[in-house]
């Protein structure tokens, strides 16, 4: 079992449960509150597109809300990637 350091409201995984799971420094993540304590899970471009794919049928036909929240999205991932790059 590895732990986990907590400082401010910041969590800090180790850097071997970080790359067992394919995430890098500065990666986002889904913080859940269950009954067993805190979940953490990567945010991963499917779990975004899934989330997106539930959200489609509540939008009228012919809406091009989806095509602009995606082109957004990749280039929030291309800045988020870059800057994490850069560090």
């Amino acid at each position: 079992m590895e732990t986990a350091t907590l400082t401010l409201g910041d969590v800090h995984i180790p850097s071997s449960m970080l790359q067992r799971h394919g995430m890098k420094n500065g990666a986002r993540v889904i913080v859940e509150d269950t009954q067993e304590g805190i979940l953490i899970t990567p945010l991963t471009v499917r779990r975004q597109k899934d989330a997106i794919a539930r959200a489609v049928g509540l939008l009228p036909k012919n809406s091009k809300a989806l095509d602009v929240l995606m082109d957004e999205r990749s280039r929030d991932r291309e800045i988020e990637e870059n800057a994490t790059s850069s560090r």
